[in-house]
């Protein structure tokens, strides 16, 4: 019994980092599979869009589609350049079905899992290669537990996020080992781990591009200091990386530096979509709210240690009295750059995330280097990072499901797919686009995958979203249907413009008028209707004879000139000693002569006791409608009160009145192009009628 102890214990003394990493791998696994599901994809919009790409490499015997009809139509645009992700996906489909019966719905469940499970094992041998086991064990604990990381790694959220943490840690790893090795085993393995990265993310490029920064750095100061064999040495690394890595990306179609134009708008131009998108937001990274936002996102740990990663780091060389080694002048410049990059806006904090997880890592190695001998201060050291790494799981599964389509949703495309004829485009606000495609198979007039002007010759993003802003805030049914008629079929000049423009990829299909059309107005445009009265906000000051002058429009004029309207929702607060009934401290209830009387308070624009024109609410689960007209002290407007009585929405004149609001909340009421086909709490499925 001892010497089986004995084995025990002298094994984990042996092989202490592989314990270590074997329980990262299956608390990873653990948190992760809380949202797996066999049925759905319970996240964000965009991982329909790599589900229902994956599935169609599938099915076109595993070559990927020159051109996706149902994205953008009419006529469609071509397809994904980038689509490493879901070719991977489906290649991994193969035998997953073959031993398993796996549908590629599962496959896409448990693809970012898989993904990150891979990450944290390369995240380990990066940490130990840079600087020893505990710089492993720790860039491992970083990467499964990051929050920005965790969040996006989920089971079911099979977006390409995780594609940017896995090739970041694996093309940094294949990069330096192959500058120490340099054979041909090496030089390969870098190679191949590059080129997957550039053909399966738009900027796929950042690593390699910045570890030949480092090179020319490099060779820059041994020419300097008159080494010039290490110089030439550094030159052959360089030259055999980079310039294979380069050629075979063009030769397959993916430009490097085309992809950093594109990457950062020089080369697209300018999309209007980007002044609502929350990610894209600048913010002041050296502002209270900009480091806390940071540290939230990489994590309390990894973030401190980045920030004084750089004084130890100098410390530390001051104290061994030699110069910064290769792997920290990369790691500071991977720092500043994506450091630069997450003031342009909030999405490059991943990249800021990878690049702090991999220097924590770093930091934590060679800290522990300087400690004492005895194994226990070290047990307590790693037991610290551990504590304090797991505490950053705590909102993953919230963010998971919260983008999960609802009941509601899929029930409303289970009706569209069974009633709706084969070649009917859809029509809503562009963020359900990819669902809309994957569970119909029917094509959407927009969607999340952004189409600037070089892709979309005909009608471009900007277009479309001022388009379907001004339909659903306009007041006149007659304007919106002159704008929906231009997406029932291209002309035969448009049509030989994307033939001329693209080819022989163009399918016939493009061509072809759409024989139905369908308008969905659902509820969660109640809180994006800002946006909506945004962008059409040009086609509605200028009128659509007009319509040219605003879709050329700089996006400028709309951040100094476009105005947004908003429903004003309001949750019960309280209910004073009268019994009158107070909303969000603005709206107050009360009754009179058995009627419900809505009152308007808002000081600050000088609204004080305003009776609301009109009020909506409910009794025994009838609607009751009730219009003040003889009262002095009114406010034009409408106030529509939840039939549980917990929330109202104030809806002033002008949103009131819109097509959005008759069609949401009046059911289409009055209408005549517009024919209610399918109701449920949360979806309204409108068939256009021209």
């Amino acid at each position: 019994m001892m010497t089986l102890l004995n084995k025990i214990f002298n094994f984990g003394k042996t092989h202490w980092h592989l314990i270590l990493l074997a329980m990262i791998l299956f608390l990873a696994l653990n948190v992760r599979m809380q949202t797996y599901s066999d049925t759905s994809v319970l996240t964000q919009a965009d991982t329909w869009f790599f589900l229902r790409k994956a599935n169609e490499t599938i099915e076109n015997n595993y070559r990927v589609p020159s051109w996706d009809i149902y994205s953008h139509f009419p006529p469609g645009r071509p397809s994904n350049r980038w689509f490493g992700y879901e070719y991977g996906m489906a290649i991994i489909y193969l035998p997953a079905n073959f031993f398993g019966n796996l549908t590629i719905m599962q496959v896409a469940n448990i693809m970012p899992v898989l993904m990150i499970l891979l990450s944290v094992v390369i995240a380990y041998f990066l940490g130990k290669f840079f600087s020893n086991k505990w710089g492993g064990i720790a860039t491992a604990l970083f990467v499964a537990f990051s929050p920005a990381v965790l969040t996006l790694s989920m089971a079911g959220y099979s977006d390409s996020d995780v594609v940017v943490v896995f090739f970041t840690l694996l093309c940094t790893l294949t990069l330096f080992y192959a500058f120490k090795k340099r054979n041909i085993l090496s030089y390969c393995l870098a190679i191949i781990a590059n080129i997957l990265f550039v053909i399966s993310w738009i900027a796929g490029w950042y690593v390699i591009l910045l570890f030949s920064a480092l090179l020319v750095l490099l060779i820059v100061v041994n020419i300097i200091l008159k080494n010039f064999k290490e110089a030439i040495g550094l030159l052959k690394v360089l030259v055999i990386i980079f310039v294979p890595v380069f050629l075979i990306s063009f030769l397959i179609g993916f430009n490097i530096f085309t992809s950093v134009l594109e990457r950062f708008g020089w080369f697209r131009g300018e999309m209007l979509v980007n002044i609502s998108v929350a990610e894209l937001q600048r913010f002041n990274l050296l502002s209270r709210l900009g480091i806390e936002h940071i540290s939230s996102r990489v994590g309390t740990l990894p973030f401190l240690l980045t920030i004084l990663g750089l004084p130890i780091i100098i410390a530390l060389r001051f104290y061994k009295k030699s110069k910064p080694s290769e792997i920290e002048i990369f790691l500071f410049i991977l720092i500043i750059f994506t450091t630069i990059l997450v003031t342009t806006g909030t999405r490059f904090v991943l990249l800021l995330t990878m690049a702090s997880i991999i220097f924590a890592g770093y930091v934590v190695g060679k800290v522990v280097e300087y400690l004492p001998k005895e194994d226990i201060l070290k047990i307590v050291a790693y037991g610290t990072i551990l504590i304090l790494s797991f505490s950053m799981v705590s909102n993953a599964y919230a963010f998971i499901l919260s983008g999960r389509p609802s009941d509601n949703w899929f029930d409303a495309m289970d009706w569209l797919k069974k009633n709706a004829d084969k070649d009917s485009l859809v029509v809503t606000w562009w963020d359900p686009g990819h669902f809309i495609v994957y569970t119909t198979g029917l094509k959407v007039h927009a969607d999340g995958a952004q189409c600037p002007n070089y892709e979309c010759v005909i009608y471009d993003h900007n277009v479309r979203i001022q388009d379907m802003g001004r339909i659903f805030t306009t007041d006149d049914e007659e304007e919106a249907m002159s704008i929906l008629e231009k997406y029932i079929q291209l002309t035969p000049e448009q049509c030989q413009e994307i033939k001329q423009r693209f080819g022989d990829i163009v399918p016939d299909d493009v061509c072809k008028p759409v024989s139905e059309m369908y308008l969905i107005a659902s509820n969660d445009l109640i809180g994006k209707y800002y946006w909506m009265s945004f962008f059409g906000d040009c086609l509605k000051k200028f009128g659509l004879q007009s319509a040219d002058v605003c879709y050329k429009t700089p996006l400028k004029w709309f951040e100094e000139n476009a105005q947004g309207r908003n429903f004003i929702q309001l949750s019960l607060s309280r209910q004073d000693a009268q019994g009158n009934l107070i909303y969000g401290e603005i709206v107050t209830l009360t009754v009179k002569d058995d009627q419900l009387i809505p009152i308007l308070n808002i000081p600050q624009q000088g609204i004080r006791n305003a009776v609301i024109k009109e009020i909506i609410y409910y009794q025994n689960g009838q609607e009751s409608k009730f219009e003040y007209t003889n009262v002095t002290n009114t406010i034009d407007g409408l106030l529509w009160v939840h039939p549980d009585m917990r929330s109202v929405i104030f809806m002033d004149s002008t949103i009131r009145d819109s097509l959005f609001t008759r069609m949401f909340f009046f059911e289409g009421k009055d209408l005549k192009h517009f024919e209610l086909k399918y109701f449920d709490p949360e979806v309204r499925i409108y068939k256009v009628v021209f």
